[in-house]
């Protein structure tokens, strides 16, 4: 069991140097220096994939972090144990306008092309700058012989797997309507890939349903809305479910007409609405039928999700439905990474307003639910064995901070036995932490299974970890045992530079 310790201060010159790093396109071979440790046989022939933003800064001003372009990088094991690292842009259009000029050009989620000003016409500028930016930088996800980059706005976007080289949008055959969700899932049993399109409006958020087969043609989809306005980051699925957090939420009419004017973001126009409780939406995969909603029974707010499963009855029908997710009891858009807006350094707040891994056990016939909070330590960027994404995990890992409590930064990486934690009376000892040591931070762990083995924990979490101080600037891609987290890397492979904060990553076998 670890033992608890108060986080530790984050330099915020090297947390800006690492989130505001500029990345530029390559492909090389990494000598053979580069490599510490053993790469396992198991991930030979496979490639390592992160998307995330690679250009922050234009013109001297800084975009949040959620408009900021998406840059891919992949890291690809020959089986004769050499590392050879690419990292390219998405080409998009805002991409291309934005980077050949030097200047912000369009309006973001969270960021204005200038400061809004009544007198001196700052506002004028927002008002006639085109919206709808395509960043493609939250997610990479392989399907159908190709690589799809995701994030919220719109389409994926489709790069070739060999050259990152992006290819246009997709669309499955004109079946999927924008925005896309930047989050899908992968039912490997059935071999699809489900996505979601949520709209939500001020009574009613609409949700479209889509299941994709290995071929990248469309095999189904379901339309349906759920009452009330909520915001949806990702969603779970079970055999027979897709499962859908909705927290209590309300637009901020005053901040949506400031940002229709120009006078502010559009991020700032959603609120958490603390006193009414969250409602996690059950439904049905096949044939149809209602919405099955399950009441949290408390005002909690969740971005992403670990997985979901079906629990069974005699009868062979689903009686509740296991649901992991990582949930905030109170929350804020607009500050996300620290962001302060475009003039002032990152300044993440270190305080105790984290999420936490939840698991709960949604009752399919009452509509009520059971949480256990299964850690005292926070966690973001939950992983688990993506084979068994929807039909039963034990292991959960993801990134935290090393201060129980604390969210951001991310300084260290957790797995958590919810079996052990569900059932122990201190959940602390079902905890698992390692920290790549002072200063540095961590990236989101993808789990990579060993092809020999079957049990679940066997594999490997590919992380990344950044270090900003200038004198020793680096990114390092570390690869652990996931049953073993606590004995640290069994191989490091050092990039030789400092690369931007990365997202969300994918693991590509061979």
């Amino acid at each position: 069991m670890p033992s608890p310790r108060p986080s530790r201060h984050y330099d915020l010159a090297a947390y800006n140097a690492v989130i505001r790093a500029r990345a530029w396109d390559q492909d090389r071979e990494l000598p053979e220096a580069a490599i510490r440790g053993a790469i396992p046989d198991g991930l030979c022939g496979g490639t390592y994939l992160l998307n995330g933003p690679g250009l922050l800064e234009l013109g001297g001003r800084i975009m949040h972090p959620f408009d900021g372009h998406g840059f891919v990088r992949a890291l690809r094991f020959d089986e004769d144990g050499g590392v050879r690292y690419q990292g390219r842009f998405v080409d998009t259009m805002a991409y291309r306008i934005e980077a050949s000029e030097g200047l912000i050009r369009y309006r973001g989620l969270g960021t204005m092309v200038a400061e809004p000003n009544l007198l001196r016409g700052g506002f004028l500028e927002n008002l006639r700058a085109p919206t709808g930016k395509d960043v493609a930088n939250t997610a990479i996800v392989p399907w159908g012989g190709r690589l799809l980059a995701l994030w919220e706005g719109g389409l994926p976007h489709v790069l070739d797997p060999e050259t990152l080289e992006t290819l246009g949008t997709e669309s499955f055959g004109s079946s999927i309507e924008a925005p896309f969700l930047a989050h899908v899932r992968i039912d490997h049993p059935r071999e699809r890939l489900v996505g979601l399109s949520p709209r939500p409006g001020p009574k009613e958020t609409k949700l479209s349903f889509y299941e994709i087969d290995a071929e990248g043609r469309p095999y189904s989809r379901r339309d349906l809305a759920i009452p009330g306005f909520t915001v949806i980051h990702d969603f779970a699925i079970t055999e027979r479910y897709y499962v859908v957090f909705a927290a209590a939420m309300r637009p901020d009419l005053r901040a949506f007409l400031r940002a229709k004017v120009g006078l502010g973001t559009l991020i700032r126009a959603a609120m958490v609405d603390g006193s009414r409780a969250a409602t996690v939406y059950l439904i049905p995969r096949e044939g149809g039928g209602p919405a099955v909603p399950v009441s949290l029974g408390q005002p909690l707010f969740a971005i992403h999700h670990a997985s979901a499963h079906d629990l069974l009855g005699p009868d062979g029908r689903s009686i509740a439905v296991v649901f992991d997710s990582c949930c905030f009891e109170r929350f804020e858009f607009g500050r996300e990474f620290g962001y302060r807006g475009p003039d002032r350094p990152l300044e993440p707040e270190l305080d105790d307003d984290g999420q936490f891994l939840w698991r709960f056990r949604l009752d399919v016939q009452g509509g009520q639910a059971t949480g256990t909070k299964l850690s005292p330590w926070c966690m973001d960027f939950p992983r688990v064995h993506p084979e068994r994404d929807g039909y039963g995990c034990r292991y959960v890992y993801g990134a935290t901070n090393e201060g129980p409590g604390v969210a951001y930064p991310f300084t260290a990486l957790l797995r958590v036995d919810t079996a052990n934690a569900e059932a122990s009376k201190d959940p602390a000892e079902s905890s698992t932490l390692w920290s790549p040591g002072e200063g540095r931070l961590c990236g989101e762990p993808v789990f990579a299974p060993d092809p020999e083995r079957s049990q679940e924990d066997a594999g490997w979490l590919l992380a990344m970890i950044y270090d900003g101080d200038p004198e020793s600037s680096e990114t390092t891609l570390c690869i652990l045992d996931a049953a073993r987290l606590d004995a640290g890397p069994i191989a490091e492979i050092d990039l030789g530079e400092l690369l931007p904060y990365g997202f969300h990553g994918n693991w590509l076998p061979a």
